[in-house]
C-alpha cells in the first residue's frame, strides 16, 4: 500500500510539474520582451507598432525604433518640463522592464532547480524500490522504511516548494499582463508625429 501511495503521490508531482513548466513557457512565449516594441511608419504614411522586427519591411528597418526612445523624444515647441517627464517615465518603464527580466530569470533558475529536485527524487525512488527486493531481515526491513519516510518528508517539502513556485508564476503572469496594458495603453494615447 505504501508504494502504490508513493506512486501516486510522485506521479501527481510529476503532473503538477509539466503542467507548471507548461504554464510558464506559454506565458513566456506569449509576452513580448520588454524594451521590444517599435514603432515605424510604413510607406503609406501610418504609424505601425510591432514587436517583431522582423514583422518591418527591411527598408524600413532602419526607421523603426524601439518604443522607450519614441516615449524619451520630445515633440517639436513642446515645453522643457514635457520632455523631462517623458525621459523619467521612460526611465521608469526600463527600469521596470529590467526588473521584470531579472524576475523571470529567477523564476527560470527555480525552475530548473525543481526539476533537478524532482530527478533526484526519481532516483531516490528508483533506488528505494531495488532495495526493497534486497531486505530479507527484520533490520533492513526497519532501515527501508525509515529510508521510505526520508523520502516522503522530502517529497512533501519539495511539493511545497512547487506549490509557492507556482504562486510566483502566477504572480509574475499577472504583472506581465499589467504590464502588457499599461504599455498598450501608452502606445494608443501616443500622439502621432508631425508631418
Amino acid at each position: 500500500m505504501e508504494k502504490t501511495t508513493d506512486r501516486i503521490r510522485l506521479r501527481r508531482a510529476s503532473m503538477h510539474f509539466i503542467a507548471l513548466w507548461t504554464l510558464v513557457f506559454c506565458t513566456a512565449l506569449s509576452f513580448p520582451a520588454a524594451g521590444e516594441i517599435y514603432k515605424y511608419t510604413d510607406s503609406a504614411g501610418n504609424i505601425r507598432f510591432t514587436n517583431d522586427l522582423n514583422q518591418v519591411p527591411e527598408h524600413l528597418r532602419s526607421q523603426a525604433i524601439p518604443y522607450e526612445e519614441v516615449e524619451g523624444q520630445s515633440e517639436p515647441g513642446a515645453p522643457a518640463d514635457a520632455s523631462s517627464q517623458k525621459a523619467r517615465n521612460t526611465k521608469a518603464d526600463s527600469q521596470k522592464a529590467a526588473d521584470l527580466n531579472r524576475q523571470r530569470q529567477l523564476l527560470e533558475d527555480k525552475r530548473r532547480q525543481l526539476e533537478a529536485d524532482y530527478n533526484r527524487l526519481m532516483e531516490k525512488h528508483a533506488a528505494l524500490e531495488k532495495e526493497k527486493k534486497k531486505r530479507k531481515t527484520h533490520a533492513q526491513a526497519i532501515e527501508y522504511n525509515k529510508a521510505v519516510e526520508r523520502l516522503n518528508a522530502e517529497m512533501a517539502a519539495y511539493e511545497a516548494r512547487r506549490k509557492a513556485f507556482k504562486a510566483e508564476v502566477s504572480a509574475y503572469n499577472e504583472q506581465l499582463k499589467e504590464d502588457l496594458k499599461a504599455r498598450l495603453k501608452k502606445m494608443e494615447a501616443a500622439p502621432p508625429p508631425a508631418r
